[in-house]
């Protein structure tokens, strides 16, 4: 059963900005729509403004600009307190000398709710999350997962019509952080709360988000599905960006449609392409080429990383240029050796002079 009774929200956000002192434009004419009971990702590196967006929300930063609705509510000058949302930190703030359970009830008992309906909360939200045996112990005794599950704990029993998440997973190690993704998302599920998480880890942003918003200095590049910023990125820096391993991008002219690239391989590109152009291709389209394929270049193989089924394999192209293909390992070739290689060109990705992408 969820806990809500209340009903859930909508965030909004109009022309957010945020310049601190000094000429720091950390975020730049943000608009945002997130549906009820959605959970919407903001991913970039670091420094890209994703922080600041959600601390704006919050209600830790004061917006320079723009407005923030909360459900109805225009809450942009609303403190934190409030503004009925709930954070969790990457550093988990938990209170070292209370229990888990009194962690998890502390923001219920200044609200004042009874004692009997925090009971039932904190035991209800503790079975939901597996901690029903760590109740009574305190932070000093848990470990890091522990601690993030209290943390979640605490966050969910407050009942709020919004989560707000600032890189959560960040201090758990690589099996913790996997599993408690899984538990994040199946919360969200249960739950259905409106919920805003901020990470620099894109494979953690295509994982866990309804849609992904990646964002370089202070803008939002692109808003989607995490499939549609995959197969459809929005310019150069989503197309490098999204998707492990990184997009391969090769430069080169354009003539005729035809776009001859440094690496050696030509492909046909959309005709309002002229001059220069990069053309992006994920390392799993590649393959290696059968007697019938047109097109195929001969590269280098400069390492070979194998994979089980899959290899790795990290080719020299003629102009010195590193392309990286993720091949059958029954077919790829031994280091040192070369092989005829041909792009899937239904998956390649084309972007113009200005770095945007062309359909």
């Amino acid at each position: 059963m969820p806990l809500h009774s209340l009903p859930m929200a909508e965030v909004r956000l109009r022309s957010i900005e945020k310049q601190f002192p000094g000429g720091v434009h950390a975020v730049k004419a943000c608009d945002l729509d997130i549906s009820d009971g959605e959970f919407l990702v903001l991913v970039g590196p670091s420094g890209c403004g994703k922080s600041t967006l959600l601390r704006m929300i919050a209600g830790l930063e004061e917006p320079s600009g723009g407005s923030i609705h909360i459900g109805s509510r225009d809450v942009t000058h609303v403190d934190p307190a409030d503004r009925d949302i709930a954070m969790v930190f990457q550093n988990y703030a938990l209170y070292p000398h209370k229990s888990a359970k009194e962690n998890m009830a502390f923001a219920l008992r200044l609200r004042k709710v009874p004692k009997a309906e925090r009971e039932r909360r904190v035991i209800e939200t503790a079975k939901m999350l597996g901690i029903e045996d760590l109740l009574n112990r305190k932070p000093g005794a848990m470990s890091g997962g522990q601690q993030q599950r209290v943390a979640l704990g605490r966050a969910i029993v407050r009942d709020p019509a919004c989560f707000l998440f600032d890189e959560p997973l960040s201090n758990l190690d690589a099996k913790m952080r996997n599993h408690t993704r899984s538990e994040l998302r199946r919360l969200h599920k249960e739950l259905q709360t409106t919920s805003v998480y901020v990470t620099h880890d894109q494979e953690e942003a295509m994982t866990l988000g309804d849609r992904v918003a990646v964002m370089k200095d202070g803008v939002m590049q692109q808003l989607g599905t995490p499939l549609e910023v995959y197969r459809n990125p929005a310019n150069l820096f989503v197309a490098s960006f999204i998707g492990t391993p990184a997009m391969n991008l090769m430069t080169g002219e354009v003539e005729n449609t035809q776009a001859k690239l440094a690496t050696g391989f030509q492909v046909t590109v959309p005709s309002a392409v002229e001059g220069p152009v990069t053309i992006g291709v994920r390392p799993q389209h590649f393959r290696v080429a059968s007697a019938n394929d047109d097109g195929a270049v001969s590269l280098t193989a400069r390492l070979v990383e194998p994979l089980g089924d899959l290899a790795d394999v990290h080719f020299e192209a003629a102009d010195g240029s590193k392309i990286l293909a993720r091949l059958d390992a029954e077919l790829a070739p031994t280091e040192g050796a070369t092989c005829p290689i041909v792009i899937d060109r239904d998956r390649q990705h084309c972007f113009d002079s200005t770095g945007q992408r062309v359909d």
